[in-house]
């Protein structure tokens, strides 16, 4: 993110606050068309950030909605009905029923259980609608339909109404061994080889979640480095395989991750003497652990990409600031009042003064919804998003949450 962005909106907006680089969440799904081959079909899963969804809609070939309220987001913001594929454990009969009927045939819907499937195709039979579904291969976890259970829909057994138009398989994210990936779409390659040997199954489209992984805190170039090397393996394993139809690759985390940071201005700065008479600087921040988080992260002993705003000399050095002179050791805490609310454990930074802003990157993904936002009832940070086309703009306003946590408030 542009620094002097970052400045424009410290100086408008109160801190906490997120800030999504839109350009850059749309060049992230560049980068995947340039390493892929041209079938292979990109698919932003908005539960990794909800906010981007008006804009990835639009740049991103297909956008996985997971629950109904995410539908109601695609819906909100405009998101083409085409490109909308309806997905999530948890699809219950009236709510279903109620997305078919504003969607029919216009959406694509995955069946994670014949339950899911029978409501589907109990649907398409009554309005001669051909709906579009595809079912979800389990990998032996709760998500899913086994392999058998997909067979009886394909043998006709549950059906014919509905419009089987490929496999759905998702096995998990953060993925950091690639082989467990190439090996999925090797299985499922096989497995689509002998349906279309005994059933004369044809998809049209495999749906499958990469679950592509993304190193937090490791040097800018080694972070893109292993991206480009694991899109790579992928497009490989693509080319190779003995379907040849469209492949929609899911990936949530991979793209947001890098387009957003979080700022958060210190309110306190202490300092500690050690019994060897040494002395190590503290700095409490009006942000927390419950409005921002890392996958990997243990109690701050790892560092993500890292700078204060106002001393902005360090942005291009991150994993390398013990090369700088005058930097100290900090550790910077949240707001909660918990031995646990630790942001950084040590960190090396220019002298700290209350008001100055601390910038963490990499949290475009989940930071916004996966906290424990309520906790304290401290205010919900503000969202931002920048893009060179439209500025810098505010998506929501801070929110004060002690309204939602008191007796009484919704009665």
């Amino acid at each position: 993110m542009n620094i002097e962005i970052l400045k424009e909106a410290a100086q408008k907006y109160p801190s906490p606050f997120y800030l999504f680089d839109i350009d850059e969440a749309r060049a992230e799904i560049g980068r995947m068309r340039r390493a892929l081959p041209q079938r292979a079909k990109v698919c932003f899963s908005i539960k990794a950030n909800p906010f981007l969804t008006g804009y990835l809609g639009k740049s991103a070939d297909y956008v996985e909605a997971c629950s109904f309220g995410e539908l109601r987001i695609c819906e909100r913001v405009g998101v083409p009905e085409e490109k909308i594929v309806l997905s999530g454990v948890n699809k219950g009969r009236n709510d279903l029923l109620g997305a078919l009927s504003r969607h029919e045939d216009r959406i694509v819907y995955t069946a994670e259980s014949m339950a899911h499937f029978d409501v589907i195709e109990e649907f398409a039979e009554k309005t001669g609608k051909t709906i579009r579904v595809l079912p979800r291969l389990t990998d032996g976890s709760q998500f899913g339909m086994n392999r058998e259970e997909i067979e009886d829909i394909l043998e006709g057994k549950h059906g014919k109404a509905a419009k089987v138009i490929g496999i759905h398989f998702f096995s998990g994210t953060q993925k950091k061994n690639m082989e467990r990936t190439l090996d999925e779409l090797e299985m499922i390659d096989r497995c689509l080889a002998d349906w279309k040997e005994r059933y004369g199954f044809v998809p049209e489209k495999l749906e499958f979640g990469s679950g592509m992984s993304i190193d937090y805190f490791a040097p800018e170039e080694k972070m893109r480095d292993k991206e480009e090397k694991d899109l790579q393996a992928i497009a490989g394993r693509l080319s190779g395989m003995q379907y040849q139809g469209e492949v929609t690759l899911e990936f949530g985390r991979r793209i947001a991750a890098t387009c957003g940071s979080f700022v958060t201005a210190v309110a306190d700065v202490k300092t500690r003497t050690d019994k060897e008479g040494g002395g190590h600087r503290f700095a409490i921040v009006d942000g927390g652990i419950h409005q921002v988080t890392w996958y990997g992260q243990m109690m701050g002993m790892k560092v993500p990409p890292v700078f204060c705003l106002e001393k902005p000399e360090d942005p291009e050095t991150a994993g390398k600031k013990e090369e700088l002179d005058g930097l100290s050791d900090w550790s910077v805490f949240g707001s909660l009042c918990s031995m646990n609310d630790v942001l950084l454990r040590s960190a090396k930074f220019p002298p700290l003064n209350i008001g100055d802003h601390l910038v963490f990157g990499r949290c475009g993904a989940y930071s916004p919804t996966e906290g424990i936002l309520m906790f304290l009832s401290r205010n919900l940070p503000a969202i931002l998003t920048y893009s060179q086309e439209e500025g810098l703009r505010l998506a929501r306003k801070q929110l004060p949450t002690d309204s939602l946590n008191s007796a009484g408030s919704f009665v």
